[in-house]
């Protein structure tokens, strides 16, 4: 019996360890005006998520701020920035980056180098491990060529 204890105990700390906490990542981006997100919610099929309104930046371009995962733990935070033609696209990025950089700190504890720094400022796409965590920046297209988004996601 004690050793169904010990595999309990030791596989509900492994699944723990890299997944976030809904109660706080909900709330990583607070601090930021506009950024706060709605709770924790049922998607109705099977997924779990929470979200920040869009952040208008400019007259068209904004960001928002997302988490998803299942009912006890989010799996995956991340940031869209929608870019629109006739934007000032650095200062654009440079709020992404901003938002991202603090998103890293709060979630993963882990601050951004350089490299991940500068695909963002250039809207470059880019993988990277930081232990058990997946950080990307995925920059898509519209399909109407009025602009493009960048994701900035961590996952476990």
């Amino acid at each position: 019996m004690k050793y169904i204890w010990l595999f309990m105990f030791l596989f509900i700390n492994t699944q723990l360890c890299y997944a976030f906490d809904y109660k706080n990542a909900c709330h990583y981006l607070d601090n930021i005006s506009g950024l706060k997100t709605s709770e924790y919610k049922f998607d109705g099929y099977q997924d779990y998520y929470c979200c920040s309104p869009y952040k208008m930046l400019d007259n068209k371009s904004n960001i928002a701020y997302y988490t998803e995962g299942n009912k006890n733990i989010v799996k995956k935070v991340y940031l869209v920035l929608n870019v629109y033609n006739g934007s000032n696209k650095e200062k654009l990025h440079n709020q992404l980056i901003q938002a991202s950089q603090m998103l890293s700190k709060k979630s993963i504890n882990y601050t951004l180098p350089q490299s991940i720094i500068n695909n963002l400022k250039i809207g470059k796409n880019g993988i990277w491990k930081h232990g058990e965590y997946t950080i990307s920046v995925i920059r898509e297209n519209f399909p109407n060529g009025n602009g493009y988004e960048i994701h900035f996601k961590i996952e476990e």
